[in-house]
């Protein structure tokens, strides 16, 4: 029974580790795409002012 209860407990573990991985990753990939947008938004502003 300890087996079972021991096995139980890695597995809650492991899907919390896992939650957490997965919510780094997609807080990772929001702050990219920001970054992204604002580089575009950027590299467009450069562009406008260097045709005035």
């Amino acid at each position: 029974m300890a087996l079972v209860a021991d096995g139980e407990r890695k597995l809650e573990e492991y899907k919390t580790r896992e939650t957490i991985y997965l919510s780094a990753l997609v807080n990772q990939e929001a702050e990219m795409t920001q970054l992204r947008l604002g580089s575009h938004e950027c590299d467009s502003w450069v562009k406008m002012m260097t045709l005035l």
